[in-house]
């Protein structure tokens, strides 16, 4: 039998002075809250950005669809 993935959609945020490094501010906190930091375990899907100049920066907002395995 085949294992059917679970997926589960996160949320994160992030702040830096260019809209590329805010975008993976954002990435890599699900990627840590969901345990896939440093090394990515789960599968990734459906990366969804909402991006906005913030002061001196950028803010980002990310939603992903985190797929496990297990």
């Amino acid at each position: 039998p085949v294992a059917k993935a679970k997926c589960a959609t996160k949320h994160g945020k992030g702040f830096a002075p260019t809209e590329g490094m805010a975008r993976f501010q954002a990435w890599e906190i699900i990627g840590q809250t969901t345990g896939n930091w440093p090394i990515q375990t789960d599968t990734f899907k459906n990366e969804r950005y909402r991006c906005s100049p913030d002061g001196w920066g950028v803010t980002c907002y990310a939603r992903i669809d985190v797929c496990s395995k297990s």
